[in-house]
This record gives structure tokens, sequence and C-alpha cells, in this order.
């Protein structure tokens, strides 16, 4: 009991009753007279010190009740208007605890002394002293570490089972419209460790049957909202690399990620988005044995909608591989084959809208290659055949040759006028390309020629025009050069004139002008026709 100038306070504190978050306070509160305050409106404030009885302040907090008939007020210390620290937070076991109370009857607040917390209100750090069994399947608390089935936790939540088949179970019943949650984990980025939201280290040394780090079992019956074994989303910003799903597997018979489905139209893979393989896509058995898709039974499509775009077959026709392309309508267009039938070359067919075939390439059609089609476009000038020039070193494209006649079927660079012998023009001068070439192999070395002899064979071959327009070297010594004269050889090695005598040009014309050349010696655009 307290006296003061003004009030006889009568305290009366109760610990033997706890409300859910708090501690029950019981008194009675009379005036100096012995009179009990009734029906009043007061103030009272408590102040929580740790240590000891002026020690630094763990809680403060304020009440207003109304005193009853008695004068009786009850308050549960830990539910009124906090004005200091957390009550939920306080270290009970850590430290001693003691409770100042001060009320106000409405002269101010008046000091009632201060009184340590015995052994009740430290049963607030155990709510259920029951479960705190000190034998090998109980809870445990070790420097501010609590075990369940240890009794030496080294984490703050640190779980061992013996006896049963988790370790830990989660159940979420909670009926409201938000978001629920089996485990949620927040881990902040302070620190320059790596960061796990949630980390399984599973040993299977020695085991002989399925383990699994992560497991999840998701009931789709009646359920109309999307639903997700492992959800992962991953922010964009920063510089490092980032995972929504990551998966490492270390030695034969590993997997970083496997995913089953037994239904056709389930997924067991389903990527919406770029999805990127940097190392290589198995499909089939490999040489070590490690089976993926078996396509011998099962093909490889790639489909939009229900639409089947690209079907990859293990075996088409022939006795490799074979990829097909569809459009949206269903129609075969492309045919890529391996092997068109049993030991014989590749073939891709073409289709057209239609069905139809529109172009067959056949790398190996009795030996030969063969196209076939209904027009052919291409975008050369000329027709060439490749030929063996006899003073090689002298030849270059634009120059005119002739038959040589000490050399049966090969050529020579021309060296007279009205030659009746010239057969032709060297094919791709002045940057005008041959569209056909015929009868040899170009080298497949190309640093090895110069721009001028770029289609000159590994033989030493050159291609000679044979129709088409083509630049020639030549001279308009005998006369310019106008659009329509007839040219023949000249003097000068390779080099064409201008036709003046008609009656010696009779079989020397190697074909007519497309441009002109006042004087001097060019290059002339002309049109090949053997005359």
């Amino acid at each position: 009991m307290k006296n003061t100038t003004l009030l006889l306070l009568i305290l009366i504190i109760s610990f033997t009753s706890f409300a859910q978050n708090g501690i029950n306070y019981k008194a009675v509160v009379k005036d100096n007279s012995g009179n009990v305050i009734a029906n009043d409106l007061i103030v009272v404030e408590f102040t929580i010190h740790s240590t000891s009885a002026v020690g630094p302040t763990a809680y403060q907090e304020s009440h207003t009740p109304t005193t009853d008939d008695n004068g009786l007020i009850i308050i549960n210390i830990g539910e009124g208007n906090p004005l200091s620290g957390v009550f939920n937070d306080i270290d009970w076991a850590g430290n001693l605890h003691f409770l100042n109370v001060q009320i106000n009857t409405g002269d101010g607040l008046q000091d009632m002394g201060t009184t340590e917390f015995k052994a009740v209100p430290y049963a607030l750090s155990a709510p259920s002293t029951s479960k705190w069994e000190d034998n090998g399947n109980g809870i445990h608390r070790l420097n501010g570490n609590v075990g369940i089935g240890t009794n030496n936790p080294t984490r703050k939540l640190h779980v061992i089972s013996d006896d049963q088949t988790y370790s830990a179970y989660f159940q979420n019943n909670y009926p409201g419209i938000g978001s629920k949650y089996g485990i949620y984990n927040n881990t902040t980025s302070d620190g320059i460790g790596v960061k796990y939201g949630l980390y399984n280290n599973v040993s299977s040394q020695n085991a002989t049957s399925p383990t699994y780090g992560i497991y999840n079992y998701l009931n789709t019956t009646g359920a109309s909202g999307n639903m997700y074994g492992i959800y992962s989303n991953v922010s964009s910003a920063g510089t490092g690399a980032h995972y929504a799903l990551y998966g490492y597997a270390i030695g034969p018979g590993s997997y970083g990620i496997y995913t089953y489905s037994n239904s056709e139209q389930g997924y067991a893979a389903y990527f919406n988005g770029r999805a990127q393989i940097t190392d290589r896509l198995m499909i089939g058995t490999d040489s070590h044995g490690r089976t993926g898709l078996n396509v011998n039974q099962k093909d490889l499509y790639v489909r939009n909608a229900d639409t089947t775009t690209v079907r990859t077959r293990y075996s088409g026709a022939g006795t490799g591989g074979e990829t097909e392309y569809y459009m949206n309508s269903g129609f075969r267009t492309l045919e890529l084959q391996a092997s068109e039938t049993a030991n014989t070359g590749s073939q891709i067919q073409m289709y057209k809208a239609d069905g139809l075939l529109g172009i067959s390439l056949d790398a190996d059609f009795l030996g030969l290659g063969r196209v076939i089609t209904q027009e052919i476009e291409v975008t050369g000038a000329d027709l060439a055949e490749f030929y063996a020039v006899s003073n090689a070193s002298q030849a270059k494209p634009g120059m005119i040759l002739c038959l040589d006649p000490n050399k049966p079927g090969e050529m020579m660079v021309s060296n007279q006028p009205y030659d009746k012998k010239v057969a032709g023009i060297i094919s791709g001068a002045n940057g005008i390309r041959p569209a056909i070439l015929m009868g040899g192999e170009m080298t497949s070395d190309e640093s090895t020629l110069s721009p001028e002899n770029r289609y000159a064979t590994s033989d030493g071959k050159h291609p000679l025009a044979l129709t088409g327009k083509v630049y020639v070297y030549a001279d308009a010594s005998n006369g310019s050069i106008e659009v329509g004269d007839l040219l023949t050889s000249s003097t000068t090695p390779g080099y064409a004139m201008k036709v003046t005598e008609y009656s010696r040009a009779q079989g020397a014309i190697v074909g007519k002008a497309m441009s002109s050349l006042p004087s001097g010696q060019g290059f002339v655009l002309v049109l090949v026709n053997l005359q």
C-alpha cells in the first residue's frame, strides 16, 4: 500500500492468470481517507525495466481503465497503448525485469513503486511448459537457438526427426481471399555471401530408395486457379546472373532438372519465352547408354496451337533422319531427308501450297546429282564451259580464245585478225559473273586466286562464255566501235576489234557490241554469238 498527500491507493498485483499476449494486473484504488474511487476514469502507466529497478526501459505502455463499483481495475499488461519498445520482444529469460506502476486520477501521475517480476511472467518465453521436456524428443532452447528433437540446437530453429517421415510439417488453413503460403521465405540482400531463400542438402550415400531435395504434390481436383509445384519470379534488375530455376548435376546418371507428365494434354516442361541450351540437347540414346526421348516410337513435333509446323523423325523414307515443315493450313511444303532410300544420298523436296512437288534436289540419282523443277532463273549473265588453255599464262577474263590446232580439245589466246578458229570469250571480266558453269570444278582454296582469275579451276582451266553477255578486251585501232558492230579477233593477243572486212569475217565473228569504244583499248560489252 502506498500513501500520498492526496490519495491512498491500495494495489493488488496478480500474476496467477495470463491473457492471450500479456500479464493480468489487478488493483483497488482508494483515496487517502480509505474510500474506494468507484466508476471513475483513470490513467495507468506501466514501465518494465531490465537488469534492475532503475535499469534500461525494455517496454512502456499506458491504459485508461474505469474503476468498477468497488474501485477495482483489471488490466492486461502488453495490450495497452505502447509508449516505448515492443512487448513481444522482451527477453524474459535473458535478464531480471522490474515493473514500475504510475496512476493518474486527475492530479497527474503518482509513482506507486517498482516490483520485481518473479517466476510466473517468465513463462511467456515458453507458452506451454509441458512441451519443453528435457529429453531426446522434446523442445530445447540453447544460446538463443530452439531445438526440436535435439538438445544442442545450432541454428535459430534446428529440427531432427528419427522416428517420423517428416522432419517438419506445415499446414496452412487460412480461409481468406489472399495468397496462402505453406512456407514463405524472405531473404535480404545484406552481406556479401551467397543468399538462399530455401537450401536443401540431402545426403543419398548408400540410399536405395528415391531421395528428393524438394517434393511437391499438388491436388488439382476442383481447382479453377493456376497451381504451381514450384514458382519463381526473378527481377531483371541487377548485373549478375538471375535464375528462376537452376539445376546442376555432377556425375553420370544425374539430372539437373527432370520432369515427367503421363498425360498427352499435360506438359512435362513448358517454356513461355526463349529457351537457351549452351551445351547439347540429347534426343535418343547416346554412346554411354543414356536414354532421352525414344524417337523410334515418338517423333519430335513443333506445333502452332494444334497445327504441326515442324516434324523431325529418327528414321524417314531412307535410313537416316528426316525433317518436314508444314504451313498453318496443314500442307507439307519442305522435306529434308538424310537418305532418300537405303544406301543413297540426301534429298530435299519443296512443295507448292497445293501440296504438289515444285522442286526436287537429289544428291544421289544413279550416282549423280539431279535437280527437277519447272523453271530456273539465275542472276548471272552467260553460259560458260571450262577448257584448258595452252598459253594459260597470257589468259585472263575478257580475252578471246581460239581452238588450238596443235592440241585437240584445248584452247589458246587468239593472236591474229579474223581468226576462223575463234571459240568464245573468257567469262568473268569487269564484274559480270557467269550464270552457269559446265565441265569443271573450281578450286576450293579461294585465297590462291586473284580477282581476275577467281573462276579458274584447280587444274588451270578457264570458263569460256559460249552464249550470253560478257565484257571483252577490245582495240579500236581498226575503227571506233559502236553499239551493234560485229566483233572479231585482232592482232593484239586476246583482244577484239570491229569487223570492217565482212568477206574475211565469216566464221570469225565472236559477237555483237552492246557498248561503244571510240578509241584506244578497253572493255566492250558484247553479246556472244559465234558466226
